[in-house]
């Protein structure tokens, strides 16, 4: 809670002066795919990023008007140090095949390709927005069937 909440509500109230007085600008939090669908044994993580988009919301509504977007990126399975941590050394090919539809872990470019867009012009017309950056694993696995499937 600290570090992703408090954390994030701190750095963003030191944003706001500045954003405030450039008359403009983006705040894009990082948060989870775990707010969308849980994580067994994090409660407190989930509830951390949960309040990430609590805050996102809530900021995307108060200065919207002054120019000032909020955003969020939910990274779903990124190779990083946290993940050879937290799975024990990896996580398998076969394992990636059923975790999301892509069928391949994220790269930390993916996520910052996509905060790199929400502060873009191309998402000028974008707040408040909840954007997952997970490879589909958010979608669970519609759409993975073949026509042999149905047959």
């Amino acid at each position: 809670l600290t570090v992703n909440l408090t954390g994030a509500f701190h750095t963003t109230k030191a944003a706001l002066p500045h954003l405030l007085a450039q008359r403009g600008g983006n705040i894009v939090n990082v948060a989870s795919i775990a707010v969308l669908r849980g994580q067994a044994y994090c409660a407190a993580y989930c509830a951390s990023k949960a309040g990430q988009l609590g805050l996102m919301v809530n900021i995307a509504g108060e200065y919207g008007r002054k120019n000032i977007r909020a955003n969020a990126v939910l990274p779903g399975i990124i190779a990083s140090p946290m993940l050879v941590q937290s799975s024990g050394g990896g996580i398998s090919n076969d394992l990636m095949q059923r975790l999301n539809l892509l069928g391949r872990i994220g790269s930390s470019w993916d996520v910052a390709n996509a905060v790199l867009f929400l502060c873009s012009d191309e998402g000028s017309y974008m707040t408040g927005h909840v954007m997952p950056v997970d490879g589909g694993a958010t979608m669970g696995m519609a759409g993975t069937f073949t026509r042999a499937d149905r047959d």
